[in-house]
């Protein structure tokens, strides 16, 4: 690909025009913008960015900061060398890439001052850079094209991270724009990981190309880099995990020089870091082969000495064999971020030192001051770098699920109590948090009793100390689930009662009203899909909502043993909204609240009517380890069943791996209630979102294939 211009302006009406379409579609349906990602989900996720937020007057990271504030990408007079329409990189042209490299720096620095201070001027200068470039740069080149890609790319994406996914305002068509640009300017030299090269050529690109799948939410580039990572095929291969790091640590560029060999295992260890963030297990892999080859490099970088095989070497290119190991470069670099503190402390996590490379990265600490357009992972990177450092007061949280509760646990350290609150939100950005409970005391522990099933929490622990002070603890989340089948409450909208079982478990016994009580079994029923209709099922009786053949108005609703009668059959009809009318298969009366208020009073039917007695709200009270749990989200693989994109604006296609001609899909918005009810048929149905508010969904899709649970997001 070397040579090459890579651009998506190619000429309308072209066969490569044509190609790149074609393509475009297949990448949508193969994976692009389907995956459920952690966001932010790069270098740094929101947890480890908020360390940063909460210290920031502490040290160490009030003096990282000021010196990330001081150097020149951190500027808020920081003044854009871009953009260019087109940037190169190599030996027959440089233009532009110095230049891009520092704008695309500054942006990913500025917007992590912007997080972390909350000063908006940061976040607008951010914005500002990417939609400049997103919205100018057409093509990238060069000879060293796929280094300008690999090597400045992933700084726009854990920009875009950080922007998108923080509340900053950026606008969903400024996103788009510059996914775009990522998707069709930077992953395209990239294809393949620079076959002809190899070595850190190849890991470059397989760390930018994941970098990039995490922001654009590309799964199926995320599994290209993922699988080269973890291939264990033989030269011509001398990039993945297995092949560029020997087991004795040592790696295939070891005896050319130590700035390139240390490329290739600091571009390793941060599409670990990527790839843990995403909640895959990287470290261990190989008897932890990646903390052999950080080590390996760092004592020999420190001066100390180590073992060395000639056959191992750069077999991909033909650079090679080496008769001993390389002193060139030998040293502490200064010109490059270092990666060492995070992979010091991702084998803190799992219990293993690293001791030569926790003092190479003590040692960089002292000589990297500002970030540099090479990678980023100078000072930028202090939500990863300094979360080893345990401020001297904090709190320490950890939330465990429960039916319909949380449990709350933490530890202080180094506080004074004045007082403690209890905050809750239902994502993972503290701003806009709620306060639960205030003033609690003393205590290490609270219970949440007020949690829905089937809704993921946030939550945080603010305690002031005896000066005033405030130290919040990180952020902890938990999803409630019953670990059974989804119940709902049906409330009517005319009398404000749920429909309730009543205890009643004899076959022909009527169904009541009942004032809502989440906590009661009487009040939930689970919805079973029947064709083009459903039946309820009483979770405390056991029995199912039953019309009793009963045609005349204002007869009581009944409940009988399992059956397929078509008494116990209903058609669920959207009416208003949220609202929906309820109707008997075999009687045609609609379910109806009869207008009772009264505790106990009769459930009746009624013939076709707009009254509210005949409109019922279904809220999801308790569901399976599923719905609204990220967790949870049942995947593409096993059920045959997709549904993109997601994001999403006005409209999702949902694709079953064979035709169906009665799957039922339910979406429920964020608070559990039941806003719509679709039958699906076919292998492809687009479903119009046009008159949803923007927010998340939870889609519910049973066929035959099984069901398959997915959060949607609606721009």
């Amino acid at each position: 690909m070397k040579n090459q211009i890579f651009s998506y302006l190619t000429a309308k009406g072209t066969m490569p025009y044509r190609k790149m379409r074609i393509m475009a579609v297949l990448l949508m349906i193969t994976g692009l913008a389907r995956a459920q990602f952690t966001h932010p989900g790069i270098l740094s996720t929101m947890d480890e960015l908020n360390v940063v937020r909460n210290n920031q007057a502490a040290e160490p990271w009030k003096s990282a900061l000021d010196a990330l504030k001081a150097s020149e990408p951190g500027s808020l007079s920081y003044a854009m060398q871009g953009p260019y329409s087109a940037v190169y990189r190599g030996s027959n042209n440089n233009e532009g890439w110095v230049q891009h490299g520092r704008d695309a720096t500054a942006c990913y620095v500025q917007a992590l001052l912007g997080y972390i201070t909350g000063d908006s001027a940061y976040t607008d200068k951010a914005i500002s850079i990417i939609n400049a470039w997103s919205g100018t740069l057409n093509s990238i080149g060069g000879n060293d094209v796929e280094l300008l890609a690999g090597i400045q790319g992933p700084l726009w994406a854990q920009a875009g991270e950080i922007l998108a996914h923080t509340n900053t305002g950026w606008a969903s068509s400024d996103i788009t724009r510059a996914k775009n640009m990522l998707t069709n300017i930077f992953l395209p030299p990239m294809e393949g990981f620079a076959a002809a090269d190899g070595a850190n050529f190849s890991t470059t690109c397989m760390y930018a190309t994941m970098a990039i799948a995490v922001f654009t939410d590309n799964q199926s580039k995320f599994d290209d880099a993922w699988n080269a990572f973890v291939s264990t095929a033989g030269c011509p291969n001398d990039f993945s995990l297995y092949k560029n790091i020997a087991e004795n640590g040592q790696n295939v560029e070891s005896g050319r020089d130590q700035v390139h060999s240390w490329s290739s295992y600091e571009m390793l260890s941060g599409l670990a870091e990527i790839a843990y963030h995403q909640g895959y297990a990287p470290y261990t892999l190989g008897s932890n082969r990646l903390k052999t080859g950080v080590e390996y490099w760092c004592k020999y970088n420190l001066g100390g000495s180590v073992p060395y095989d000639e056959s191992v070497y750069r077999c991909r290119a033909g650079w090679g064999p080496w008769p001993e190991i390389s002193g060139t470069n030998r040293g502490v670099p200064t010109g490059q971020g270092s990666v060492c503190n995070m992979v010091r402390r991702a084998y803190e996590r799992l219990g293993q030192s690293t001791p030569y490379t926790s003092q190479m990265a003590d040692a960089m600490g002292n000589t990297i001051v500002g970030a540099t357009p090479r990678n980023g992972w100078g000072a930028p990177f202090i939500a990863d770098a300094l979360l080893s450092n345990t401020p001297a007061t904090s709190v320490s949280l950890t939330a465990t699920a429960g039916d319909g509760t949380v449990s709350l646990n933490w530890t202080r350290n180094g506080i004074t109590l004045g007082r403690q609150d209890v905050f809750r939100d239902t994502d993972s950005d503290m701003n806009g948090r709620t306060m639960i409970a205030g003033d609690i005391g003393g205590g290490t522990s609270y219970m949440d009793n007020t949690a829905q099933n089937g809704v993921t929490y946030w939550y945080w622990i603010k305690a002031t100390d005896a000066s005033g002070t405030i130290i919040n603890s990180n952020s902890a989340s938990a999803a409630p689930s019953s670990g059974g089948p989804a119940y709902y409450q049906l409330q009517n909208r005319g009398t404000g009662l749920v429909l309730d079982g009543y205890g009643r478990t004899a076959n022909g016994d009527d169904c009541a009203q009942y004032a809502s009580s989440t906590n009661h079994v009487n009040s939930h029923w689970e919805m079973i899909p029947m064709g083009s209709y459903h039946q309820f099922r009483n979770r405390g009786t056991g029995l199912l909502l039953d019309g009793m053949g009963r045609t005349t108005n204002g007869s009581a609703c009944g409940q009988w043993a399992n059956t397929t009668s078509t008494n116990a059959q209903w058609r669920v009809e959207q009416f208003d909204g949220a609202y929906y009318r309820i109707r008997n298969v075999s009687t045609g009366l609609y379910l109806d609240g009869m207008g009772q208020t009264s505790n106990g009073a009769d459930c009746g039917q009624w013939a076709s009517t707009s009254s509210a007695n005949a409109q019922w709200e279904l809220v999801l009270v308790s569901s399976s380890a599923g719905i609204g749990s990220s967790s949870a989200d049942t995947a593409v693989e096993t059920t045959g069943i997709s549904i993109y994109p997601n994001p999403a604006t006005d409209k999702v296609t949902i694709s079953l791996a064979t035709p169906s001609k009665n799957a039922n899909l339910l979406i429920h918005n964020s608070l559990g209630r039941l806003i719509r009810i679709e039958k699906v048929g076919g292998q492809e149905h687009e479903l119009d979102l046009s008159t949803l508010p923007r927010g998340v969904y939870i889609f519910t899709l049973t066929s035959g294939a099984g069901k398959f649970i997915r959060k949607i997001v609606k721009e």
